[in-house]
């Protein structure tokens, strides 16, 4: 593999993590809105002006996820009865996995 090669495979790899997260978000955001389930969205105190924490309260446990601002502001105003209370990714991912 040349150079040229390895650096489109390496530009495609890194357009398709790209589309994963963005699908990630999509449907982070989405599921705040769609569902009547406590929920909110605030920025995130640890990422800057660029980043935001949406999150979901669900019977097995309150999950989050860092998304853009920009998407997150797009939703609304939708702060439902709940605080986001942090925790970490592992911690997250146990709550999705029960």
């Amino acid at each position: 593999m040349t150079d040229t090669e390895s650096d489109t495979a390496d530009e495609q790899d890194e357009k398709a993590l790209e589309d994963v997260y963005r699908e990630r978000n999509l449907l982070a955001c989405a599921l705040a809105v769609a569902t009547d389930a406590p929920s909110g969205r605030k920025p995130a105190p640890d990422a800057g002006d660029e980043w935001a924490i949406v999150w979901i309260e669900t019977p097995m446990g309150q999950v989050s996820w860092h998304v853009p601002a920009d998407l997150a502001e797009s939703i609304g105003t939708m702060q439902r009865d709940s605080d986001y209370s942090g925790y970490s990714r592992e911690q997250k991912n146990d709550v999705l996995a029960s």
